[in-house]
């Protein structure tokens, strides 16, 4: 059984921001998958608290 905790929320337009680090913004929590690629983790917003995955290519 799989309880959201977070209502879903829409798509929106993520910016690449060069000289800040990804944990200024966001708290880093466990691996969700793995793939040839890249890691992907699950993620807390520090600003809304909003959980979200996101993927990191190596």
């Amino acid at each position: 059984h799989v309880l959201d905790v977070d209502p879903p929320f829409s798509p929106r337009i993520v910016a690449v921001k060069k000289n800040k680090l990804v944990t200024d913004e966001y708290e880093l929590m466990e691996i969700l998958g793995r793939g040839k690629f890249g890691e992907v983790k699950k993620c807390r917003e520090k600003s809304t608290q909003h959980y979200l995955a996101a993927k990191f290519i190596q």
